[in-house]
């Protein structure tokens, strides 16, 4: 009879289960039928962003305005009515009044080019351009064709690019990020934090997590239009169910746009 799995494994040895179950112990393919048939080899994929820029809060969004309803991206990420941005990040969205009883929501695409939307509270206010009261939005975004504001903000805001990157590949846990390099060399969890994706499940929400998972570098790791980084991540998710090479396991869920 014809077998096979769709988890790689390296070497010959075999080792037979003692019972049909194993409900304890060593639990290491995706049937404890496979749990002794070779070593499995976990799939490391490195995510490398080239010489990224560094962040520009008001690169989408700047006016010092009274504000309603459409927020025109006008920064000078925006060409044509569309912000690009290098790579895809979390949005950075400051104020100099307090907003957080209105609701900005920020419509786009990431980066694989498919429409996506994000709807958050806003921030409680700070200084234009300073490092003070801002929000980073949950999801990244590789363009930004719209924002709207439903509220009033009285005074100034800005919308523009996050020190926190998007994820190619849906992490469901923060040890599937095996490390970040910068410039070639690993700083292990001093290189920064890591956002899970949205569940593998469901539907996505507007104010929910980046469907595959985020990564916020530390102050002193931050791009500044020359460094490099490689970040490793384990991808596929192993030993899960339904098996691990699902799209939603791999690349997470259909982007909310309502």
């Amino acid at each position: 009879m014809t077998s096979y799995s769709d988890q790689l494994k390296q070497g010959r040895a075999y080792y037979t289960p003692a019972t049909a179950t194993n409900t304890s112990g060593y639990v290491l393919g995706y049937s404890d039928t496979e749990a002794g048939t070779g070593v499995p080899v976990t799939p490391v994929t490195f995510y490398q962003i080239t010489a990224a820029s560094t962040s520009l809060a008001s690169g989408i969004v700047f006016t010092t305005a009274s504000q309603g309803a459409t927020l025109t991206p006008t920064g000078p990420l925006v060409s044509g009515g569309v912000a690009t941005i290098d790579v895809p990040r979390a949005l950075q969205i400051t104020a100099s009044t307090n907003l957080s009883t209105c609701l900005i929501t920020i419509r786009g695409t990431d980066g694989y080019g498919q429409s996506m939307a994000w709807t958050g509270i806003g921030p409680t206010g700070a200084t234009l351009g300073s490092a003070g009261s801002f929000i980073i939005t949950t999801k990244a975004f590789k363009t930004v064709t719209t924002a709207s504001i439903a509220g009033t903000a009285s005074a100034g805001i800005q919308i523009g690019t996050s020190d926190t990157y998007g994820l190619p590949y849906r992490v469901s846990s923060t040890n599937r990020v095996a490390g970040v390099y910068v410039d070639g060399f690993s700083f292990g969890s001093s290189a920064g934090s890591v956002a899970i994706g949205f569940a593998a499940s469901g539907t996505h929400t507007a104010s929910g997590a980046d469907v595959r998972g985020t990564v916020t570098l530390a102050t002193a790791q931050i791009a500044n239009g020359t460094k490099n980084y490689a970040i490793g991540i384990i991808s596929p998710a192993y030993n899960v169910l339904p098996p691990a090479d699902t799209k939603e396991n791999t690349y997470g869920l259909t982007q909310y746009t309502a």
